[in-house]
C-alpha cells in the first residue's frame, strides 16, 4: 500500500482501515474503474479458488462490467483472459502506473465485458428461466 501511496496518483486509490456503511460500500463499487480480487498464491485458500471456490468480487465485477485486476495466476480462466487485467508479485505498483497511462488495455477490458454475453444479466435470466422450463435445474 506505501508504494501505491507513494505514486502520487492523479485518480487515487481508496484505501480504508475499517469497516465502512454498506451505502458507501455500493457507491464505491458503482463508480470503481477497476475490483482487484485480494487472491494470490500467497492467500491461504488460493488452491481452493483455483478449483472450486469463487470470491464474491468476481460475482460484483461481472454484475457491474467492471474489469478486474487480478493476479497473472488466473490468466489460464476463459472468463479472464479478456476481460481482466493482470499483474504479477513483482509488477502491481507498475501495471497500475501504466493503466494511467494507457487506457487501452482497459477500454480492452471493459468493450469484452459489454459484449460478452455471459456477463449480460438479461441474457443469464434467459437462460435460467429456459433450464427451469426444461426442468433442468
Amino acid at each position: 500500500m506505501r508504494k501505491i501511496e507513494k505514486l502520487n496518483l492523479k485518480y487515487p486509490i481508496k484505501l480504508y482501515n475499517k469497516q465502512i456503511p454498506e451505502s458507501l460500500f455500493r457507491e464505491i463499487l458503482y463508480n470503481a474503474d477497476l475490483i482487484m480480487p485480494l487472491i494470490t498464491p500467497a492467500s491461504n485458500s488460493y488452491q481452493n479458488y483455483l478449483k472450486y471456490q469463487i470470491t464474491g468480487s468476481y460475482n460484483i465485477a461481472y454484475s457491474l462490467r467492471c474489469p478486474m485486476i487480478i493476479h497473472e495466476s488466473f490468466s489460464d480462466f476463459e472468463d479472464f483472459k479478456h476481460t481482466c487485467i493482470f499483474y504479477s508479485d513483482n509488477n502491481l505498483v507498475q501495471t497500475i502506473g501504466k493503466l494511467l497511462e494507457d487506457t487501452s488495455t482497459y477500454e480492452s477490458c471493459k468493450r469484452a465485458l459489454l459484449k460478452d454475453a455471459t456477463f449480460n444479466i438479461r441474457h443469464n435470466s434467459e437462460q435460467l428461466i429456459h433450464a427451469l422450463v426444461k426442468g433442468l435445474v
